[in-house]
């Protein structure tokens, strides 16, 4: 079952969920407690602990703390049992202990003591109503006046009646509560970006935008009645548009104020100036904030996005590819995100195309789009937060040329951080809400985030992530926890990389294969994976050690892996068989009960080009869906 859910997998986390949910329930039942806490509070429990980090059977203190501290008081509507939610918390730990599925960085004993040292303070922000979530607040208020939440004319009528100042309601205390949910949003399923091998590198030294804002802020002297952008623009070496634009971030940084038509320095602008990093990170960090000196390229921005801001979103996309990409990446392709990220219904239906085609975007929007995320580029770049060269490699240039709509000449600019920014943008994405790893800190998490991990990585991260996760634990430690998860989790993905892991812990990891061997759900991968080691793993006198039809079931998990992350891929090798061989492997899958038996073959079913075969491939479905 599974347990870490790193990209908002909404339909396996609604299964997990479930199941989770179930065997909690009747654990609660043989150990007495589901009368003392109701299991039903385990959903929302799961459910915030899915949009803290997504792992949920990995609990710290912190988490014990933020839980009673910060969610239920926040949505947790009790009507009278509040001790319910901690006793069900602890009992949760309770159960994953006791089960073997609770991950922690301290002992069960421990993390059931921080519930009750997190208790008193959790009944206390239940019962303040100023603690409350907005949804929360307004849900018990039309309880109190007697209302039913579900009757929608009701409702309507009854903020009506608020907003006449009908209805007796601390209106102070409802425009705090509500300011408070906009500033801080509900949380949203945990996503994680693949890990970064991030240095400490917390400002460029010869970045140019801060040499620049100091001597904006010279120029300025004690103060100007009238700022002239010209004159600054003069100043600085600069154009117009560049010095409106530094103006701005002066403005947003806190390094200047108005006065009337003109500007003086702040209080803080001295000190700020003189600390590079803190003046760095300063003007990074309010960089989202110019949405309105990038020229007139928003409009169409906004329009794209379906009139919501884009700008911010324009940013976040920007670093979310060049933060994943650990490498230099094509200017086109850095493109192509934000228009997955910002095209909206609207460009769909204008153009009856998929609004997550890149290529389905306007030329005209792609422009500004590309024109914008240039002015961005040559911000950063000034920031010393990126670097830019033009690709002259044939074939780059062809990978690059097949990025755009036809017709569209490409810009072959290749983009990548540089070691300040790899660190900024971590900061950036992770105040956006991503979870943004480094490759040091995965070592510490379950070999189920390792796994997940390792398939988003590039190769030279994958390597460093294997060795210093098998490195903090020894090969004995972590080839047993990767063989208790082989058992758990029917997932070839899980199954491949688990086994590539185990291939580095050497004899123990043989060791600890060696148990699998008669296992329901990784028994035929085992056998195979002892099979192909360089010194064979003999089986016992008389034992046929691999099995009829394991072979089959192996290569099944690799073309399921394949068939899910490059059809195409998959397909050229599968069409490389016989055609008789390809029917005869189609006529064998469904009666193989392989969890990935549906997959395999809707793929050749929907993209086989020859139509004998792709009917084999549809009559196999049914057939696994008979036996489902």
């Amino acid at each position: 079952m599974r347990t870490a859910f790193l990209h908002a997998e909404t339909t396996r986390y609604e299964r997990s969920k479930t199941a989770l949910i179930d065997r909690f329930a009747t654990w609660c039942v043989e150990h007495g407690g589901r009368e003392r806490a109701p299991v039903e509070l385990a959903g929302f429990l799961l459910d915030e602990k899915r949009g803290v980090d997504g792992l949920l059977t990995r609990w710290t203190e912190d988490d014990v703390t933020h839980f009673l501290g910060h969610s239920c008081p926040r949505r947790l509507v009790l009507d009278e049992n509040w001790p319910a939610a901690p006793e069900c918390l602890a009992l949760w730990i309770a159960y994953l202990d006791d089960v073997g599925l609770l991950v922690s960085d301290v002992p069960a004993a421990e993390l059931r003591a921080a519930v009750e040292r997190a208790s008193p303070g959790y009944l206390a922000a239940m019962a303040d109503p100023g603690e409350w979530g907005a949804e929360k607040f307004w849900s018990v208020v039309m309880r109190e006046h007697g209302l039913d939440a579900d009757d929608e004319a009701a409702v309507e009528g009854f903020f009506d009646a608020v907003d006449a100042g009908e209805v007796d309601v601390d209106r102070s205390l409802a425009d705090s509560v509500e300011d408070r949910d906009a500033a801080e949003p509900g949380p949203e399923p945990a996503f994680w970006l693949p890990p970064a091998d991030v240095e400490d590198v917390r400002y460029a030294e010869d970045a140019v935008v801060p040499h620049r804002m100091r001597a904006l802020h010279s120029w300025l002297g004690t103060g100007r009645e009238r700022v002239d952008t010209g004159e600054l623009a003069a100043a600085l070496d600069v154009d117009a548009a560049e010095a409106a634009l530094l103006l701005e971030w002066a403005r947003q940084t806190g390094l200047v104020r108005e006065v009337g038509d003109g500007l003086v320095p702040t209080q803080a602008s001295l000190p700020v100036l003189t600390e590079p990093a803190l003046l760095w990170t300063r003007l990074w960090q309010c960089f989202v904030l110019l949405d309105g000196v990038f020229g007139t390229d928003e409009g169409e921005l906004d329009v794209l996005a379906g009139g919501t801001d884009a700008f911010p979103d324009l940013v976040q996309a920007a670093l979310c590819c060049l933060y994943s990409a650990g490498d230099a990446v094509p200017l086109e392709l850095v493109v192509n995100a934000i228009a997955d990220d910002l095209a909206a219904d609207d460009v769909a239906a204008d153009d009856d195309r998929a609004a997550d085609d890149p290529a389905g975007v306007p030329d005209d929007r792609r422009a500004a789009l590309r024109r914008t995320l240039v002015k961005v580029l040559d911000q950063w770049e000034a920031m010393g937060a990126v670097r830019r060269q033009v690709a002259t490699d044939a074939e780059q240039v062809a990978v690059i040329d097949s990025l755009v709509p036809e017709g569209t000449t490409a810009d072959h600019t290749t983009v990548e951080l540089t070691p300040a920014g790899l660190w900024a943008a971590r900061g950036s994405l992770q105040a956006f809400g991503f979870i943004a790893p480094t490759v040091a800190e995965i070592a510490d998490y379950p070999a189920e985030v390792l796994v997940r991990v390792l398939r988003d990585s590039s190769p030279e991260v994958v390597e460093a992530l294997a060795a210093g996760w098998i490195g903090r634990r020894g090969e004995r430690a972590a080839g047993a926890e990767l063989v208790e998860l082989l058992r758990r989790l029917d997932e070839p993905p899980v199954r491949l990389t688990a086994l590539w892991l185990l291939e580095r812990t050497g004899d123990e990891g043989v060791a600890a294969v060696l148990g699998l061997r008669e296992d329901v759900i990784a028994g035929p991968a085992a056998r195979m994976w002892l099979q192909a080691r360089p010194t064979p793993v003999a089986a016992a006198p008389g034992e046929e050690f691999v099995r009829t039809g394991d072979e089959l079931l192996f290569e099944l998990d690799a073309m399921a892996v394949t068939a899910a992350d490059d059809a195409e891929r998959f397909l050229t090798e599968f069409r490389s068989r016989p055609t008789p061989d390809q029917l005869a492997l189609i006529d064998q899958i469904p009666r193989t009960s392989h969890v990935a038996a549906d997959t395999v073959l809707e793929t050749i079913a929907l993209q086989h080009p020859d139509q004998q075969i792709a009917g084999a491939a549809r009559r196999g479905l049914g057939r696994v869906a008979t036996t489902a």
